[in-house]
């Protein structure tokens, strides 16, 4: 925008708010053919409002035959729930580049702290964000991405999260590719809207619909370090497509809407998830299946062929029915079933390649280690690593655009409260950095651990066999600090290096006295023996003088 928010006229910025609308829409418009078809197969709950019918309709699930697809999407978003968000185990903590002054004690004992206050607002007492993130990991695995809004409350004693609908959000990115106006066009009867806006007019139906847009964008005269609007990053604004002349504007520091993306390419403003992948194996799948059902119904209830219409009835094909007129009097049956003769073995065949290849498709057995309770916990580890490894993009992704902003954004909200201690000196122009501990992300890290373990028993072999000068390259602290952090032991495992520094220095004291001693009692040995062989000669040369 030209001017300040806070100058431009109210029907200017309606104008300019609204022509951004009507751009991002068209854009989206591209999108909206392929989203149908997307929730007509793996979210039949959101077709009706994608379709503009409204709520969901029973004959929106009427496409479904087989289910494969949505226990597949329930599983990878529930799994990445697990294994990423676990509410019960510490999932993510505050960090800084600098390991080594990380762990002196003092900057330890903040960034746990600052950890534990800012992931605490994410439980159920402060937010419904745990609630929230399986229909926003979901949104992700369908249409390859996902919105939760989060909005600090004025106590700020928690926050608001809420997954917005897809057909809610529109998203612009610049050149650089870089999210830089956010879009959220929702309907609300006219007495919600006047009880969440009380500016709205009066004369609004209380039972007619209403459309409101909140438009958030970066500010183009943002000056960082000035007090509220100047320095703030984002601009907002509220407005109503039936008053021209309500309008609310404010600002956030941060972006309060967490696109979540699976995988998008730099030229679109909307990303694809698993499901794009998969659909015309579901698409398949559900003509195979109903197919398989109507040569069951054959096999079950044949056709029944006759000779004459008054022989039988369809009323007389039950079972235990006694059926007059189904054979002739010399026994010849007038009456039999046709029997089509199919052989769908090959049909179910390829019906379970193309489960496999949905479950696939949304890294089912990564998430489930389905049909393998064989496997050792070394196999189970390595499997979990070759799975990760394929996921690493988009778990990265997940990690990037959603769950650090979303954490940060509470830190910069807490910290502005007052709610956040005074970092120790040493922290004064460290930039802080996100350190994720899930099992997922620990699993990532396992690799790193795997290749300093392979590299070390290598280096072992080599010095076994005749070249024991190898190991004077390797730093045994430092082996350890990295195994540490890879395989995401517990902190208290490793002891505050002041005190191995103690612990040394008191080994290398009693090495010392240790070697001291032995030397003083050669050293008497050697002098005994002088002694007696002193004592030996005078002894012998006293006697030859006798």
């Amino acid at each position: 925008m030209e001017m300040n928010l806070m100058q431009m006229s109210q029907s200017d910025l309606f104008r300019d708010v609204m022509m951004h609308q009507e751009e991002m829409e068209a854009e989206r418009a591209l999108e909206e053919p392929n989203w149908r078809d997307l929730a007509q197969l793996f979210a039949p709950e959101q077709l009706g409002e994608l379709s503009g019918s409204g709520r969901s309709r029973p004959e929106d699930f009427a496409e479904i035959v087989d289910a494969t697809q949505l226990h597949a999407v329930e599983a990878l978003s529930s799994g990445i729930f697990t294994d990423l968000t676990n509410p019960t185990n510490p999932w993510a903590a505050f960090t800084i580049e600098d390991q080594d002054l990380a762990r002196f004690y003092p900057c330890k004992l903040w960034l746990e702290q600052v950890s534990a206050i800012v992931t605490g607002t994410l439980s159920p007492t402060r937010s419904k964000f745990y609630a929230q993130a399986p229909a926003w990991f979901a949104d992700m695995a369908v249409f390859g991405f996902g919105t939760l809004a989060t909005f600090e409350r004025r106590d700020m004693r928690g926050f608001t999260d809420r997954v917005i609908p897809l057909h809610e959000m529109f998203l612009a990115h610049d050149h650089d590719d870089d999210l830089v106006r956010v879009h959220r066009r929702y309907v609300m009867t006219g007495r919600k809207a006047r009880a969440a806006f009380p500016e709205l007019s009066e004369k609004l139906d209380p039972k007619a619909k209403v459309t409101i847009i909140h438009a958030v964008f970066l500010n183009p005269r943002q000056m960082p370090g000035k007090p509220g609007s100047l320095g703030a990053r984002w601009l907002s604004v509220y407005l109503c497509k039936e008053d021209k002349e309500f309008c609310r504007k404010g600002f956030f520091y941060d972006l309060p809407y967490h696109v979540l993306e699976w995988s998008r390419r730099a030229s679109r403003s909307y990303a694809t998830g698993p499901a794009s992948r998969a659909r015309a194996d579901v698409a398949s799948l559900q003509v195979m299946e109903e197919a398989h059902m109507t040569a069951a119904n054959f096999a079950a209830r044949p056709p029944i062929l006759s000779a004459s219409e008054e022989l039988i009835a369809a009323t007389d094909v039950m079972p235990g029915q006694w059926v007059s007129g189904a054979v002739s009097e010399g026994g010849k049956q007038l009456v039999q079933p046709l029997n089509l003769g199919g052989d769908i073995r090959l049909s179910a065949e390829m019906s379970k390649q193309k489960r496999e290849h949905i479950r696939e498709a949304f890294y089912f057995s990564a998430m489930m280690l389905v049909n393998r309770p064989q496997m050792t916990a070394t196999e189970v580890l390595g499997y979990q690593e070759e799975r990760m490894r394929a996921m690493a993009p988009n778990l990265t992704r997940i990690q990037v655009s959603g769950l650090s902003p979303l954490l940060f954004r509470r830190f910069e909200a807490l910290a502005r409260a007052g709610a956040i201690p005074e970092p120790p000196p040493e922290l004064e122009g460290q930039a802080l950095a996100m350190d994720y501990l899930s099992p997922m992300a620990r699993i990532q890290k396992a690799t790193r651990g795997r290749a300093v373990l392979n590299t070390f028993g290598a280096a072992v072999q080599l010095a076994q066999g005749g070249k024991p000068e190898v190991l004077d390259k390797i730093d045994g602290d430092a082996t350890l600090d990295i195994l540490h952090d890879s395989f995401g032991a517990e902190a208290a495992m490793l002891l505050p290096p002041a005190m191995v520094q103690q612990i040394r220095q008191a080994r290398q004291q009693a090495q010392n006295q240790a070697a001291e001693l032995e030397q003083t009692g050669q050293a008497v040995a050697i002098a005994a023996e002088a002694s007696h062989a002193q004592q030996a000669s005078t002894l012998a040369s006293a006697r030859g003088g006798a």
